[in-house]
């Protein structure tokens, strides 16, 4: 869950970055959306390392 929420996020943010009507927010956006996919790249390698189901954690 956590990979598809930090996706929507990066969307949302990179939406946001290129159309957005506040130029605030949009460069707030801008400043904070490397950080949101750095946290992505991060869940996604969790992902991966995690044990599938019926898997035992060593």
């Amino acid at each position: 869950m956590q990979v598809s929420a930090h996706k929507d996020a990066v969307d949302l943010f990179e939406r946001y970055t290129k159309g957005g009507d506040n130029a605030d927010l949009k460069n707030w956006a801008g400043k904070t959306l490397p950080v949101l996919k750095h946290h992505l790249e991060m869940a996604s390698q969790q992902k991966k390392r995690a044990p599938t189901a019926g898997e035992s954690k060593k």
